[in-house]
């Protein structure tokens, strides 16, 4: 196991056992949360997943400027 210490020497979380915590809590809220989220596809779009939503301009939009937001997130390029 890989140790993770700060510029003060200090234990920090690992970012992989930080990343499943967060996940694990959001699931948790979720599940419980009674809200609607989309289902996440049991085939990929080239094989037919979430045709509904590609079948049209303003769904290829939206699944765009999602995709766009979460990796601007991700790769820690703003909001």
């Amino acid at each position: 196991m890989i140790q993770f210490l700060n510029s003060g020497g200090q234990d920090v979380e690992d970012p992989g056992a930080r990343m499943r915590r967060e996940h694990s809590q959001w699931l948790t809220w979720a599940m419980g949360s009674g809200k609607k989220f989309p289902r996440i596809p049991i085939r990929a779009v080239n094989a037919g997943g979430w045709d509904w939503l590609m079948a049209s301009p303003h769904g290829r939009r939206t699944a765009g400027r999602w995709w766009s937001a979460a990796l601007r997130r991700v790769l820690g390029r703003g909001e």
